[in-house]
């Protein structure tokens, strides 16, 4: 029979640590994540293709859930999960103009919190 592991504490310090890196150079790159969700809004409003901006900001918020739900920011990156799987829903279709008003709204609330997050943690 196999003796019982037991948890090694300079192992799970250089976990806690590599996380907590990882963690700051997330709430670093917010702004960088806001502004190219912005520039997407611009292009939307400049009349450029809805479905191509709409793509672009459908791959911000991919990034953002997986990395915000793997540094201890899961409530962020479920609501980033969901906005994007409301968005690739609607991609999937046609693309309808109250649906897209609700994910517009739904995507300014996501980079609130994104603000939020940003000025608690970066200070």
């Amino acid at each position: 029979m196999m003796a019982a592991a037991h948890p090694n504490p300079s192992a799970n310090s250089r976990f806690s640590d590599a996380l907590a890196r990882v963690r700051q150079r997330f709430v670093q790159s917010i702004p960088e994540r806001l502004e190219e969700i912005g520039c997407q809004f611009e292009r939307i409003s400049d009349g450029e293709d809805l479905a191509d901006c709409l793509h672009g900001i459908e791959r911000e918020l991919h990034k953002i859930a997986g990395i915000a739900g793997s540094i201890g920011l899961s409530e962020l990156g479920e609501k980033s999960a969901r906005t994007e799987a409301k968005l690739i829903n609607e991609l999937a279709g046609d693309i309808d103009a109250a649906a897209v008003e609700k994910l517009f709204e739904a995507i300014v609330e996501l980079t609130q919190d994104l603000q939020r997050v940003h000025a608690t943690e970066a200070s």
